[in-house]
């Protein structure tokens, strides 16, 4: 990898999959490349981080995103033109060969948000065992369908690790289980038509969303130091103690939500 460019290896596995991905290694522009998570990558209150990159052939201007030409890929990209020229065979023969009629094959067939990605967002495992993973997503980290991201509303006065905190609390995963699909292993999807009608605060004095985005971002720096399960223990158990008061719970309150774990 240099400043300009990332060395990338293309299925080095040699998984077998349909259509044929040919393992090899090629030295592409960064320009057109995102890093990708999946689901598996995305844990409560770590930093995200992938080693994986996804192939974004566009240009973000103005809030739209255009494709980028076959001709200004080949003149101002070539180092990816190569990659992709290697690949033409398996582009072609995505979605049942759909991509074929594409007016440039290599282009996405489903253009759906794809300039939502780049801003700062809350990002979610799909698929929770024990508790919700929500992880603060500020580095413009692209993602995978197992994975959910949530943008706040522009008016929201309230910080993104204070939302974070509402999310991998207690009380949501109480909602949850009580409201969402009960998967393999008493696990949880966290989908949008099952987040949807939990219940935020009715207000977040301001003092507050300070307090709890400092404990917040206090865990998220202790998780990506050297381990210490006891400081991170005891600040978890101190934003879930915040998230209670945010919500105003009686002690009988709190203790139905805590004998259901």
């Amino acid at each position: 990898e240099t400043s300009e460019t990332y060395r990338i290896a293309v299925n080095p596995d040699n998984k077998v999959v349909k259509p044929k991905i040919p393992a090899a290694e090629f030295d592409v522009e960064k320009d057109l490349f995102r890093p990708f998570l999946m689901g598996r990558d995305v844990h409560r209150y770590d930093s995200l981080e992938t080693d994986l990159l996804v192939f974004f052939p566009y240009q973000v201007q103005g809030g739209r995103a255009e494709l980028v030409s076959s001709e200004e890929l080949k003149t101002s990209y070539p180092k990816t033109y190569s990659y992709v020229e290697a690949y033409e065979d398996a582009f072609k023969k995505r979605e049942n060969g759909k991509a074929a009629k594409l007016a440039e094959w290599f282009g996405y067939i489903y253009e759906k948000n794809l300039t939502k990605f780049d801003q700062r967002k809350l990002t979610a495992m799909e698929i929770c065992s024990n508790h919700a993973n929500v992880a603060l997503n500020f580095s413009n980290i692209y993602h995978s369908t197992t994975v959910y991201s949530f943008v706040k509303h522009q008016d929201a006065g309230v910080s993104y690790e204070t939302f974070s905190a509402i999310l991998n609390s207690a009380v949501f995963w109480w909602f949850l289980k009580h409201t969402g699909d009960t998967l393999q292993g008493d696990a949880r999807r966290m989908k949008t038509n099952y987040i949807n009608p939990f219940p935020l605060p009715a207000m977040i004095p301001k003092e507050d969303d300070i307090a709890v985005s400092a404990l917040v971002t206090e865990l998220v720096k202790e998780k990506a130091g050297p381990a210490r399960s006891e400081e991170i223990q005891h600040l978890e158990e101190a934003i879930n103690a915040a998230v209670y008061k945010l919500y105003d719970l009686s002690q009988e309150e709190i203790k139905v939500i805590e004998q259901a774990f």
